[in-house]
């Protein structure tokens, strides 16, 4: 169908084009870019949930796409993508709109994604499925390791099944009707195919002769340095680091003579992902529903299940959950008018585990480490051990919000009313640098693996944990019309006062700079001690805690015009502008 009243660019699509999709994994998320302008940029980072997807649209940011389930606000507040959206089976229609938005639309400058579950009915009606992948059918990676018994490539060992089923029907006829359905992932992945470079038995034994020949160095050969004890690339192993030498011990064996070799990193993700509804008709006017999401996922540290290779602890474990729940009052007033108010809560919980291998203290070294029994090592285009990005830590946003949206028709008016608040609060921790990460860079032999074998730290770096305790208030009000201007005319324009409210910092833990200040030598009364120009939370003239005044002033003009030149809804020419902002 062509679009003739809308001046956004965007498309519906039904329940059942959604089941024909060849959607990986059935995330209806990837189901945006078919609006065309949008680009999927993946999983955002660590910090997000797996479901989640960056859709940058018309190149805005990767977190700008307000998302909406059953009318409510469904977007993840920390990191500003999407909560996980129910699958296929559940979903009775998703909606995208992009480009210029009319002014009910906020919060996010990229685009809206509107989605509904289904719902019951007077009949029962219901479905089983299972999908299923198997790494038999895959092609196997060309630079997998290799069976040296059988000389052949290792697979990737991917096995996933996705089962389940929804049900529907009436609790009373034509009163209350349910809607329940689930979703189980189970999947095994041991890819073959992640090639780095570990000391070889001739490094070991302090010949480096061919690590730093061209054999193995497209630079061409290399003279390592006599003054650190190299005579013709040999050295005597006994000025190596002893902690390096025993790290060394644990690396699995190559007999690659440049030191490279092939190792998996195997996970088992479970995800289960159940759905309920409940709908009760009141009167022909008037209708409620409520409606509940839980999604959980978990899958152990790869080095729980790589038989003892700790090359596998760069990637840690997931244990995520979202609770998602909605309430939904919609009243036709009249024959003209209609209002519609949502309310919705959203409390999610991500956490990143590591297993523990060893800390600095069994390998001699001689530090504080706010993470036991562990150690985060890099080696410049050679092996690393851990990951800070893959370390314990914990986000849980946790998100309410209240909408009313209210509609009149008006001869050839449709007017609309409404507006939004929301309260988001977080508490996070973060160990990035808590464990105290080295790195060698071969800055000081040329060869970064001989740095590590001789103790030469390019960079140590070790901070505190990262904690956040926030709070972050959100409020919109929008007033629009779609005017008929004539039979082949429509005209969209209104207006979204949507104010800036920077983040709260509970525990004050924030801090902000004044040029004026510092040129006129005043410090802080709350901490003396610091250098003039920084002030704190308690100071006079600090913004509350958050070091940022309130935004009042953003206000978003939008309009449009949609022009259908022969009267006949199959051709639409259309014209808008829109002021948008990321919230």
């Amino acid at each position: 169908l062509v679009e003739t009243r809308n001046p956004a660019i965007g498309s519906v699509i039904d329940n059942e084009a959604v089941e024909a999709l060849p959607l990986e994994g059935r995330n209806v998320a990837s189901l945006v870019i078919l609006a065309g302008g949008a680009v999927d940029t993946g999983n955002p980072s660590s910090r997000s949930l797996t479901q989640s997807r960056g859709i940058a649209v018309a190149g805005g940011q990767q977190f700008g796409v307000q998302y909406l389930l059953d009318g409510a606000m469904h977007n993840n507040w920390y990191d500003g993508v999407n909560l996980p959206l129910p699958f296929p089976d559940a979903m009775q229609e998703f909606r995208v709109e992009t480009s210029s938005q009319n002014a009910q639309n906020g919060v996010k400058a990229g685009g809206t994604v509107s989605v509904a579950t289904k719902a019951g009915t007077n009949l029962f009606h219901g479905d089983v499925f299972e999908f299923a992948r198997h790494h038999r059918f895959n092609s196997k990676a060309p630079f997998a390791a290799v069976n040296p018994t059988t000389g052949e490539r290792a697979s990737d060992g991917l096995v996933r099944n996705q089962y389940g089923g929804v049900l529907g029907g009436p609790i009373v006829q034509d009163k209350i009707f349910f809607f329940g359905a689930y979703q189980g992932t189970r999947t095994t992945q041991t890819p073959a195919d992640i090639i780095t470079f570990i000391p070889t038995a001739a490094m070991m034994n302090g010949d480096f002769t061919t690590i730093a020949s061209g054999q193995c160095r497209a630079q061409g050969n290399l003279v390592l340095p006599p003054a650190l004890g190299f005579v013709n690339n040999r050295i005597n192993p006994a000025l190596f680091s002893p902690a390096a030498v025993k790290i060394a011990g644990m690396l699995p064996p190559t007999t690659d003579p440049c030191g490279q070799i092939a190792y998996s990193r195997p996970t088992k993700p479970t995800e289960d992902m159940p759905i309920g509804r409940i709908d009760w008709q009141l009167n022909p006017n008037h209708s409620l529903f409520a409606r509940y999401m839980l999604s959980k996922t978990f899958w152990d540290p790869a080095f729980e299940n790589a038989d003892g290779n700790i090359l596998a602890a760069t990637l840690g474990g997931r244990d995520n959950t979202v609770h998602s729940f909605a309430i939904g009052d919609s009243v036709v007033l009249n024959n003209s008018m209609v209002n519609n108010i949502r309310f919705s809560v959203s409390r999610t919980s991500v956490i990143r585990t590591h297993s523990e291998l060893f800390g600095p203290e069994h390998v001699g070294v001689n530090m504080f480490t706010y993470i036991p029994e562990y150690m985060n090592l890099t080696i410049t285009g050679a092996f690393s051990i851990n990951t800070g990005t893959e370390t314990f830590s914990y986000y849980k946003p946790n998100t309410y919000s209240l909408s009313d949206d209210f509609t009149m028709v008006r001869g050839n008016h449709q007017f609309g009313f409404g507006g939004a608040v929301a309260m988001s609060d977080w508490q996070t921790e973060s160990n990035v640098r808590s464990m105290g990460p080295m790195s060698f860079s071969g800055g000081a032999t040329g060869l970064p693996l001989a740095d590590f074998l001789l103790g030469r730290v390019f960079e140590f770096r070790q901070a505190t944990p990262f904690r956040q305790d926030i709070k972050q208030p959100y409020f919109a009000l929008y007033a629009q019309d779609t005017w008929r201007m004539s039979p082949n005319v429509t005209v969209n324009y209104g207006v979204r006062w949507e104010p800036w409210f920077p983040q709260d910092s509970v525990d004050q833990a924030v801090y902000t700079f004044d040029v004026d200040r510092m040129w006129n030598n005043v410090r802080s009364t709350v901490s003396p001690q610091a250098p003039a120009g920084l002030y704190y939370p308690g100071d006079p003239g600090f913004p509350g805690n958050s070091g940022m005044n309130i935004v009042w002033s953003n206000l978003a003009p939008r309009v449009g015009v949609a022009w259908d030149p022969k009267g006949d809804g199959r051709t639409s020419v259309r014209a808008g502008y829109g002021l948008t902002g990321d919230f």
